[in-house]
């Protein structure tokens, strides 16, 4: 018995510009197969939705990858594998990307997957009138046309996007994305089957409702319980599908950990900060680590008063000791963030800001100077809310930070949401100062920059600069990675002075995988994973 097989992309030159060609390979490493054909795991939140273009958390693209699939997918290494498209063909100018979809692939209700389902999927998706959380998004692929449709200026058929034929699929971008491809494997991206919207509207997502082209269905959806799937067995490659049965679970924190110490659960969503020396040296080898591209923030609504003041923002900023939050309250890894972008993106090297070169020291004492610039000091402190959602880590953090803030006298009152509640108070701009995570949508700098310009779906903080949304412009436009890079050095610092959010750390994903399951991907900085690439292992 072997592993499954793993599918490597080779290129060939075409007169029309690059095409992808496959071919397979087996990677002959035994691995002793268990009985078990079903796995648990935790994720952290209940899922706020299950359809692609009305989801914006970690936890709900994570199911989604499993139900539906793009034009492309990801390899262990974060590396492009085909998806639904068997092949593609990319002009010179990277500015047209014509995909060949596979035969093979077909929806769970028997329909064939064609061009035009992509066509109408990705026109649905940058509708006004669907004022999708990701609809942003396609604006960022650079596709012909989705700003203007986005901001109501042209119709959704005029996007840049064309069903050549029922299996092939012509996409035109108004300028070139090298990275196009990478941009594609978000759960956004993927098709979803329109006659079941058109005839259900919001009930086409019930599992008795609901048609998929992924490698698992929808077999049932218990709220604040669990969503359970099922091997798709009209799935194109279902023969390498590793598990029948996937259970997710809306767990989180102590109640989770009991859950896997009972076996309950496979792979958790994470590892509570107390309990995380013991683990240490009770299940060493289960505790797994995954280098991400993300950071963990807090963002200013600069939109109400005191933050539209940026002296109170840096103010802010400046008491935060990112080394005290990093080694002696979480200690697992994390980096400070004093910039929004890590450097483990590929091909990204963050400038050193000036406050990252002062002692603490210096910070807290230039944070009280900005305060009492800005007509706060003891006989009128500065009053903050921090809403955070309901976990205890978030929590713990917050308490320090709050502590930190005390000291150049500040005076905080703490607010916890559930995520979902905190998602709709957001979206709102219900707050003063709030706890987010971004993390990567692919692989290049301009998946956290982008977040922060003018009328981003994400930017939550209201900042609008004129002067860094040109430089992101322009960064798009650069010839070359170096310089492209050069100009997302200048927006990090342009962030760094002008402080709409403030960066505390740079994550990593820590979590707790049993023994049983293989096939986990190690080196993706994306921590993306499908769960038909896991498999059970018998270790006795």
């Amino acid at each position: 018995m072997f592993k499954r097989s793993k599918v490597l992309l080779t290129v060939a030159a075409s007169v029309f510009g690059f095409a992808m060609t496959v071919s397979t390979a087996v990677v002959a490493e035994p691995a002793k197969l268990s009985d078990i054909q079903s796995i648990t795991i935790g994720n952290g939140a209940e899922p706020s939705s299950l359809d692609p273009h009305l989801s914006e958390t970690t936890g709900d693209f994570r199911i989604q990858r499993d139900i539906f699939e793009g034009l492309v997918i990801q390899d262990d290494d974060g590396g492009i594998l085909p998806g639904q498209a068997e092949s593609w063909i990319i002009s010179p100018d990277y500015k047209t990307y014509t995909f060949n979809i596979r035969d093979e692939a077909v929806w769970s209700n028997g329909d064939k997957v064609t061009a035009t389902d992509f066509v109408n999927s990705w026109r649905r998706l940058v509708s006004p009138e669907m004022a999708s959380p990701y609809g942003w998004y396609v604006e960022m692929t650079m596709i012909r046309n989705a700003a203007d449709i986005i901001n109501g200026k042209k119709a959704a058929e005029t996007l840049g996007v064309k069903a050549l034929d029922e299996k092939t699929l012509q996409v035109k971008l108004d300028r070139s994305i090298p990275y196009f491809l990478n941009m594609l494997t978000l759960a956004a991206m993927s098709p979803v089957h329109m006659p079941s919207i058109e005839q259900l509207e919001r009930d086409w997502t019930q599992p008795e409702n609901i048609v998929v082209n992924g490698a698992y269905t929808l077999q049932d959806w218990v709220v604040n319980e669990r969503v359970t799937l099922k091997r798709n067995p009209g799935y194109w490659d279902n023969k390498n599908t590793g598990f029948d049965v996937v259970n997710f679970l809306p767990t989180n924190g102590n109640p989770e950990l009991s859950r896997y110490k009972a076996g309950d659960v496979q792979i958790s969503s994470g590892i509570p900060i107390e309990h995380y020396k013991a683990l240490q040296t009770e299940r060493p080898d289960e505790i797994t680590f995954i280098s991400t591209i993300g950071t963990f923030y807090y963002v200013f609504n600069t939109e109400v008063k005191p933050f539209d003041d940026v002296r109170v923002r840096q103010a802010l900023s400046y008491a935060v000791d990112r080394d005290i939050i990093t080694q002696k309250v979480l200690g697992q890894g994390q980096q400070p963030a004093y910039t929004f972008t890590p450097e483990v993106v590929y091909g990204f090297s963050p400038p050193v800001v000036d406050y990252q070169q002062w002692s603490q020291q210096q910070r807290d004492q230039k944070a009280r100077e900005l305060l009492n610039e800005a007509g706060y000091n003891e006989s009128n402190p500065l009053k903050v809310e921090l809403l955070y959602n309901t976990n205890d880590g978030n929590k713990r953090q917050a308490v320090v930070t709050a502590q930190m803030w005390k000291k150049i006298g500040v005076e905080t009152t703490l607010r916890n949401l559930e995520w979902k509640t905190l998602l709709s108070t957001r979206r709102q701009g219900d707050f003063e100062v709030m706890r987010y995570t971004w993390l990567a949508d692919y692989n290049e700098a301009s998946t956290m920059l982008d977040v922060l310009t003018t009328g981003h779906g994400s930017n939550d903080s209201g900042y609008s600069n004129p002067d860094y949304d040109a430089l992101m412009k322009e960064a798009k436009q650069a010839p070359s990675d170096e310089q492209r890079n050069i100009l997302y050095a200048q927006a990090e610092k342009m962030l760094a002075r002008d402080m709409p959010v403030l960066p505390v750390f740079h994550p990593v994903r820590f979590f707790l995988k049993a023994p049983s399951i293989g096939g986990y991907p190690m080196n993706n900085p994306q921590d993306i994973v499908y769960t038909k690439d896991l498999f059970p292992v018998n270790n006795g």
